[in-house]
């Protein structure tokens, strides 16, 4: 009886020969999709963005902060940037049509010209901040040897860095012309080199 079950399920996909450009993309995850990319892509872990949740498409600031940073002081300037933001939306879901601050200016600039001022008032509730992800991934083109910049944080070491991206601390050192015992300092940047 499973042989029959596995035999029609694999006739069954095999008749169905779904391709992946054939797979639907629904125009909804556009906005999603470009954020998520934007993430990984453009900015780096010593960015994030300050964002609406629900509407991905709408970013409002990109905040940077150095790796020289308590995590008080960088959660401290987050927190800042997006009160900041959160007090624009306020004033614009009061109705505020002139005299605008830059944050407010930035504000709406996010948003569609005609954005009502009850969208400005919901969307006080959905400020969120996002870091930028790209030192966590390695990407790879054509299977070939792609080197990646990491900027180093604070508590990182090179068995740590090295155990993340799955190489030993010796390649680390060598990609980077240091050694193994020598100090690594928040903010210095590494290469990172990933194979397919």
């Amino acid at each position: 009886m499973v042989r029959v079950v596995i035999f029609a399920t694999l006739l069954l996909l095999a008749s169905l020969r779904v391709s992946a450009s054939t797979f639907p993309r629904p125009p909804a995850l556009e906005p999603a999709v470009s954020f998520w990319v934007k993430v990984y892509t453009q900015i780096s872990t010593q960015q994030g963005f300050i964002h609406d949740d629900e509407n991905l498409s709408v970013i409002y600031q990109t905040v940077s902060v150095s790796p020289a940073l308590t995590r008080r002081q960088r959660d401290q300037k987050i927190a800042a940037a997006t009160q900041r933001v959160k007090n624009a939306l306020n004033s614009l879901g009061q109705g505020k049509l002139s005299a605008f601050s830059a944050t407010e200016t930035e504000v709406l600039a996010a948003w569609p010209l005609e954005t009502s001022s009850e969208t400005f008032a919901l969307a006080f509730q959905r400020v969120r901040f996002q870091l930028g992800q790209p030192s966590s991934v390695a990407s790879i083109v054509g299977g070939q040897l792609q080197a990646h910049e990491y900027i180093i944080r604070t508590g990182d070491s090179l068995w740590s860095i090295a155990r993340r991206f799955k190489v030993s601390t010796q390649q680390l050192a060598a990609w980077n012309a240091l050694s193994v015992k020598k100090a690594i300092q928040p903010g210095q940047k590494l290469k990172i080199a990933s194979a397919g």
